[in-house]
């Protein structure tokens, strides 16, 4: 027994020297001890200990209750959960972070750190340490953590606020989101009224919202109200304590108010409203939220600001598709009544001449041949005139058919021959043999045809007007046939040659000018000629006559063997009724059937019962825009294979094709374009697969139009080395690549190199373009993996696609 006592009172002894040592140094480091008597209770708290949370030497007199009870109630529970588990053994040691109040009512974060005397049991007997004051390092640390989820909410907030052009919808989901994602009493956000004398509630939340809505609550924008304030000068107003301040307007509708914000929602220097939130708790708003909740506001502003741009362009759409309908009806009206009297005019003097109501003398003759000729010029005008505008409003519309462009030829030959009856000239005709159908309106190319005809009659004054019909020449990527009119007239020079397609321009427009007209038949002629998907221009030297060319696309005939399974079935995917009768009226006579869809979360559901031949697919739609379907049709094995050509009225090539899409068109989409499309999905392998690896976005995209352009080749986009490198070794790699070679994270010498390595990607074409000048070393590591370089900004496009051209038959030289 004595010696049992005589060892506890050295241990205690030796406890008391290494407290002492450690109250020195605990004071030195601004730490508080305490020592607890666990077998008795009693708790020594050291003077810094007790001043550290505000309290005099002789207060806290309570020994462990009095630690107890200073224990923050959320952490109560943690705090004697720690302790216990290190008495008994469960923890090898006592180290917690807690919060105690100060005596002022705060609350104080401490670091509380023990170490236990225990018998020789184990049992412990006494425990000492100490509290370190960590407020200001939590406070921080709760300050980055709470900024950062501001910082994400405002990310989330400002995606989806701009992902909808409706007002209400942008005003509903602000105060919402703001409400829930920052823990706020009350959102709303005002509206500064046209007249800039009030600021108007447009959404607020919860039963307090709905309430001042009902009553449509205004404040005036002036410095008698918080929200006021702010819609007056444009800056924040923050009131943390709404007791002490005037500011802030008592709403009986929301009492539990303790603090109150106010953040500007603005369009550059122009405040177009605010955005209030308010708190059941003072001193809510730091700088940090302020700052976050400005950025939410800017985004928001530029979401109303959009929307409300969007809501001027349709009103605009619906005026100008009001004005089109009263274009249309005039333009009918004028037709039938100028039309109506020259008919009787023209027909009637016809009928005078001829002789059929008796004869006329030779002056009569040449009396009603002047009132023929002039009706016939004044109907050629308004016919003119009338076409010109059915144009601008977009309502010529074409019958198309298959059409012999051999027949129609001969029949305005026939038709023009008595144009040159009086002059010393020749019309001649050279038309190739055997020469297949186009899809025309055969009465609009004959209009084309007497235009051309006509103006190189009345230019011509002797010699020859030849007219040529024959397909393309050979190495045009295009379908086409190509009609040419030649004659020996004077010639234009090319400065005059600008002038020829445009409205009312003529090369000779000044009053005394040798032959008349409206300048009005070549502008016509061209858009009927594009409305056909073809092309029309001029050769011409001044002194050696002129030729007019224009082309039109080969009629496709259905094929006889058409295969089952869906293979001539389009799906097309779209809100638009009026686009989908297009793209029937497009793909119908080719022998395609179209079966629209316009409900587009139905598509992989509907791919998979018709299986089709290919889909065209929208972007823009309401609900689930295009390239969730996109996404989705290439996420299913059983539609994943299935063509998708994108058809949108945004140009984002990349993305559809990193997507997946086998083509892209942009609206508006030509019927040649969509058909070519489709053409390229059924050829025999000739279309090659080319993969564009470059970090700078311009020059992606230049690059991708040029292959786009030319038709053979189907670009795919990778921007960075990083994203071309995985598309590479996906397993199916492209046919050819042109590789920029400097770019960040992974350029493209170590692609070269990735491919060196691999025998099954070795042999792939590379194309090496920079706009870099290389060193002596970077000429031979691109010598050795065989590459060309081509310096950006000054090849051709002809270059470029030569140099793909030679890479794949060199590939292909290699295979063999």
């Amino acid at each position: 027994m004595a010696r049992d006592i005589t060892e506890r009172k050295k241990s205690e002894e030796e406890l008391r020297k290494s407290q002492e040592q450690y109250a020195l140094a605990a004071e030195g480091a601004n730490d508080g001890l305490w020592d607890w008597n666990i077998a008795n209770n009693e708790i020594y708290y050291s003077p810094r200990w007790k001043s550290m949370l505000g309290y005099e030497v002789h207060e806290l007199t309570k020994g462990f209750e009095d630690w107890e009870n200073l224990i923050h109630p959320d952490d109560h529970e943690r705090a004697i959960t720690a302790l216990n588990d290190y008495l008994s053994g469960k923890a090898e040691s006592y180290d917690v972070e807690i919060r105690l109040r100060h005596k002022d009512g705060m609350w104080r974060w401490i670091r509380d750190r023990g170490k236990a005397l225990r018998d020789a049991n184990g049992v412990a007997i006494r425990m000492a340490g100490s509290h370190s004051d960590v407020t200001e390092r939590k406070v921080a640390e709760e300050s980055i953590r709470r900024r950062n989820e501001y910082l994400a909410a405002s990310s989330e907030i400002g995606k989806i606020v701009t992902s909808t052009l409706d007002l209400n919808t942008i005003f509903a989901r602000t105060v919402n989101l703001i409400n829930e994602r920052f823990s706020f009493y009350h959102a709303s956000i005002f509206i500064v009224e046209e007249t800039g004398f009030n600021a108007l509630l447009r959404e607020s939340t919860g039963a307090a919202g709905a309430e001042m809505k009902r009553n449509k609550h205004s404040l005036p924008v002036n410095e008698k109200s918080i929200v006021g304030k702010v819609t007056l000068d444009g800056k924040a107003v923050v009131v943390n304590d709404v007791r002490v301040d005037s500011s802030h307007k008592y709403n009986p509708l929301l009492p539990d108010t303790l603090a109150e914000a106010a953040i500007p929602l603005r369009i550059g220097n122009r405040v177009i409203g605010a955005i209030d939130v308010q708190s059941k708790s003072a001193g809510a708003f730091s700088d940090d939220e302020i700052s976050v909740l400005q950025t939410v506001a800017d985004q928001v502003a530029v979401a109303i600001d959009n929307a409300r741009s969007f809501e001027l362009s349709q009103q605009a759409v619906m005026e100008m598709r009001e004005i089109d309908r009263l274009k249309s009806q005039f333009l009918a009206n004028m037709s039938h009544e100028l039309r109506t009297p020259l008919n009787s005019i023209i027909g009637f003097s016809r009928v005078i001449i001829k002789g059929i109501d008796g004869p006329v003398t030779e002056l009569q003759q040449q009396d009603l041949t002047a009132i023929y000729n002039s009706g016939q010029h004044l109907l050629g005008l308004i016919n003119d005139i009338l076409d010109l505008s059915k144009i601008e409003a977009g309502k010529m519309e074409l019958a198309f058919d298959e059409v012999n462009i051999v027949d129609i030829t001969a029949s305005v030959l026939s038709t023009m021959s008595g144009l040159i009856k009086d002059k010393p000239i020749q019309m001649k005709r050279v038309i190739e043999p055997n020469l297949p159908t186009v899809r025309a309106d055969a009465i609009r190319i004959r209009q084309v045809m007497i235009n051309l005809l006509s103006n190189a009659a009345k230019f011509t004054d002797e010699g020859d007007i030849l007219v040529e019909v024959g397909l393309q020449p050979q190495g045009s990527t295009r379908h086409e046939l190509r009609v040419s009119v030649t004659d020996t007239g004077p010639g234009i020079s090319k400065q005059d040659q600008t002038k020829l397609f445009q409205p009312l321009s003529q090369v000779d427009d000044s009053p005394t000018r040798k032959t008349g007209g409206t300048g009005l038949g070549l502008s016509i002629c061209q858009h009927i000629i594009n409305m056909h998907g073809g092309r029309i221009w001029i050769d011409s030297e001044v002194g050696r006559g002129s030729t007019f060319h224009f082309t039109l696309p080969l009629y496709r005939k259905e094929k006889d063997d058409d295969t089952a399974g869906g293979q001539k079935t389009i799906l097309t995917i779209d809100d638009d009724p009026q686009v989908i009768g297009l793209y029937e009226r497009y793909l119908q006579p080719q022998g395609y059937q179209v079966i629209p869809l316009s409900d587009p979360s139905l598509a992989v559901e509907r791919a998979k019962q018709i299986k089709p031949f290919a889909i065209t697919l929208d972007i823009m739609m309401p609900g689930i825009d295009g390239w969730q379907v996109l996404d989705k049709l290439k996420g299913d094995p059983d539609t994943r294979h299935i063509p998708v050509i994108v058809c949108s009225i945004i140009e984002e090539l990349e993305k559809g094709f990193n997507l997946g899409a086998t083509d892209y068109l942009v609206k508006p989409i030509l019927e040649d374009d969509l058909v070519n499309a489709l053409d390229r999905l059924n050829s025999d392998g000739s279309i090659r697969e080319v993969l564009v690896i470059d970090d700078d976005p311009d020059d992606l995209r230049l690059i991708g139009k040029l292959l786009t352009n030319d038709g053979r080749y189907k670009a795919t986009l990778a921007e960075g080395g990083r994203m071309g490198w995985d598309i590479i070794s996906s397993g199916n790699p492209p046919h050819a690549i042109i590789l920029d070679l400097f770019m960040e994270e992974m350029d493209g010498f170590r692609i070269l190199e990735n491919m060196q390595a691999n025998p099954k990607l070795r042999d792939i074409p590379v194309i090496v373009v920079s706009g870099m000048d290389l060193s002596a070393e970077q000429k031979n590591q691109l010598n050795e993996s065989g590459q060309r370089l081509l310096t950006k900004g000054s090849f051709s496009e002809t270059e470029l696609l030569t140099s793909i051209q030679r890479s794949l038959e060199k590939a292909q030289t290699k295979n063999v």
